[in-house]
């Protein structure tokens, strides 16, 4: 359970001791910090702008609830004059409370997509609004596959993928959820 990420994490908070009891018991912590602040999105536009700063290693640690459709990405207290053009975006006040799970695990429909690497890095907000700006800017929400079905319309993937349009995301759970940086 212990590793950079989580140990980053725990120490952001008001209360470390209080996030480690939570994750022990296998229940979401709340953290409140000083040291970033949240940004709320929705979950779609969120996976398409991860798909832009990913590659540019710009991610910091973002936080899914799939069944809510919203992200949490962390990012520096300076995010309200990057990200405020943006309606789809929703900066919270510095300290606001963010329910976490542990970085290693799925906790009450939550989940890292981008786990915290202990390095405290963050996504920078002017970043995540060009890559927000960017993702909006692109063809609509409709996108069709090379067999030309829509995603509402193909069958659900296998081994557990996210399968997401703009009206719906879904977990196919056929087998234990693995985050990203822990497959092979």
């Amino acid at each position: 359970m212990t590793s950079p990420g989580s140990i980053w994490l725990a120490s952001c908070a008001t209360s470390p001791k209080a996030v480690w009891r939570a994750w022990e018991a296998g229940r979401l912590a709340l953290i409140a910090s000083t040291v970033w602040t949240v940004v709320e999105a929705p979950l779609v536009p969120s996976l398409d702008a991860m798909n832009l700063l990913g590659p540019a290693r710009r991610l910091g640690p973002a936080i899914a609830a799939p069944e809510e459709n919203l992200v949490w990405w962390l990012v520096s207290l300076d995010a309200h004059e990057p990200i405020a053009e943006l309606p789809e975006l929703t900066v919270k006040p510095p300290g606001w409370g963010l329910l976490c799970p542990a970085p290693h695990r799925l906790s009450d429909g939550r989940c890292w997509l981008q786990k915290p690497d202990g390095s405290g890095r963050l996504t920078d907000p002017a970043d995540l609004a060009t890559a927000f700006a960017s993702a909006s800017a692109s063809p609509g929400p409709e996108r069709t596959s090379a067999t030309g079905t829509t995603p509402d319309e193909a069958p659900a993937p296998a081994g557990g993928a996210f399968r997401a349009s703009a009206g719906s995301v879904r977990i196919a759970q056929d087998r234990p959820y693995q985050h990203p940086q822990d497959r092979p």
